[in-house]
């Protein structure tokens, strides 16, 4: 079907009214001033509830004039022989009299039993305490122990260095690992040789 007349000029103006519709350009934005100001501030914090507090330890009351070892609760079932054991490993750094003098003591004892152990103890140290003593705090030391053969494989096969002969000054790591080593007396698995080198 063909269009003609005063139809066909509708048409146009419609369509030439959509083409001017579509170049117009949308309004400028408000400057910045004309928005209200907004409080910026952290991130909301979900609020955590407090953390509880410890149980109190088992009261062990101890009176004021009990200065003996044995006096101390459960102190009856320690092991006294690897107390004293481990206080004769590391007492090697002890600068006063009386601590030099109980170390000497200890490391004097040919082949210590539980007994002799106890008895060691009880002898030469005493517990301090008091009504108005702080709480205590035990102390202790690590000495772990790891595997090693003396010939390298897949898992053990990192290479324990002997201590350099001869020098004064140890080299630093570079100056380790860019020197040719003799064989290793010992080869241990690399992650247990990183950490006892930590330790």
């Amino acid at each position: 079907m063909a269009l003609r007349g005063p139809g066909i000029a509708a048409l146009v103006l419609i369509l030439a009214a959509l083409v001017l519709a579509g170049c117009t350009s949308a309004p400028a934005p408000a400057p910045l001033s004309e928005y209200p100001a907004v409080a910026v501030g952290p991130d909301p914090v979900v609020a955590s509830p407090a953390p509880r507090p410890l149980a109190p330890a088992p009261s062990a009351r101890l009176d004021s004039d009990a200065t003996s070892l044995s006096a101390l609760p459960g102190w009856d079932e320690d092991d006294h022989l690897a107390a004293l054991l481990a206080f004769r490993d590391g007492c090697g750094v002890a600068r006063s009299a009386d601590w030099k003098a109980a170390c000497t003591a200890a490391r004097a004892l040919a082949d210590p039993d539980e007994r002799t152990a106890r008895h060691f103890l009880e002898t030469r140290f005493v517990v301090q305490a008091g009504p108005v003593a702080p709480p205590g705090v035990l102390t202790a030391y690590f000495a772990p122990e790891y595997e090693a053969q003396s010939e390298p494989d897949e898992i053990f096969c990192a290479p324990v260095l002997p201590r350099p002969l001869g020098r004064s000054a140890l080299p630093d790591r570079i100056e380790i690992e860019a020197t040719p080593q003799p064989a290793a007396p010992a080869y241990m698995k690399a992650e247990d040789l990183f950490f006892m080198q930590i330790q």
